[in-house]
């Protein structure tokens, strides 16, 4: 595939300047100077599936449903995505930067479902995976089977780990509720929020990207910030004051909510993430 010439075809109009910026779970992304002086990126799946349009789907939806900055889809195929560039600012984030985080997340936590079910009305995706939301009436039955009990699954066919460590989490599924409270309420998450998906501006944050979209109890969404220190503890200082963390969220909520994100680079990469979701189970069992 010639991408420069695809990217051209996509916007109507010719391309001046281009380079490689990333390579990514779904291909490669350039970065574009049209003619016309725009800066461009553009996302390429060379697989033609439908995971750029979901994705595009998610950022149309994180534009329109939340008060917090994200790129505009400006083209979309299922072989490439468009956005504007968005500048990034390198290296220390700034504390204005990461407290202007922490109140776009609060409100983006804020935007509840009108009949406070958990789930989406369609599918999305993770790190390139499938990532199902069917309707539930409740978080825990949402989370324990649509969460960890399938990508569970799929961990033990492809053969990260044996029937033994399936058994483990089957039995945690079944007692989560004695564990986990039900939440106040459902909230819109990001839902893959660590710093790869963050650009951040020297004040403010520029962009979240690479969505991950559905209604669950937002601080599971806090909790996957935590796995690599996405933001500092200023973060969650700030954003309990716009929404309070429950009490036993660093102690309880905080590593069971993990098991997903922990499940879900276990089926992408293996390894050590194997240790740490048994870790887990042995400590709740």
């Amino acid at each position: 595939m010639n991408h420069v010439k695809r990217v051209a075809e996509l916007i109507d109009e010719d391309v001046v300047e281009s380079r490689e910026v990333a390579q990514g779970q779904v291909g490669i992304v350039l970065w574009i100077k049209s003619a016309s002086g725009r800066e461009l990126v553009a996302k390429f799946n060379g697989e033609h599936n439908e995971n750029l349009l979901i994705e595009a789907r998610m950022l149309d939806d994180l534009f329109a449903l939340a008060d917090i900055p994200s790129p505009e889809v400006l083209a979309r195929s299922s072989d490439c995505l468009i956005m504007p560039y968005v500048p990034s600012h390198p290296g220390r984030v700034s504390e204005s930067a990461e407290a202007h985080a922490a109140r776009c997340v609060a409100r983006l936590h804020a935007h509840s479902p009108e009949d406070g079910r958990y789930g989406y009305s369609y599918d999305t995706l993770i790190g390139g995976l499938d990532q199902p939301n069917p309707w539930e009436e409740d978080w825990i039955t949402f989370f324990s089977q649509h969460r960890l009990v399938r990508m569970g699954r799929q961990c033990m066919e492809k053969g990260r780990f044996g029937e033994d460590v399936m058994q483990k989490l089957d039995s945690l599924a079944e007692r989560l509720g004695d564990l986990i409270p039900e939440p106040r309420e459902a909230g819109l998450v990001h839902g893959d929020l660590w710093g790869g998906n963050i650009l951040w501006g020297e004040e403010t944050v520029a962009a979240f990207i690479d969505p991950a979209l559905c209604y669950a109890d937002p601080e599971a969404e806090l909790a996957f910030s935590t796995m690599f220190h996405t933001f500092t503890p200023r973060f969650y200082e700030i954003y309990g004051e716009h929404r309070p963390l429950s009490e036993d969220f660093w102690e309880v909520r905080k590593p069971l909510y993990n098991l997903y994100p922990l499940l879900v680079h276990v089926m992408i990469y293996g390894g050590g993430y194997q240790a740490e979701v048994e870790q887990t189970l042995a400590r709740f069992s």
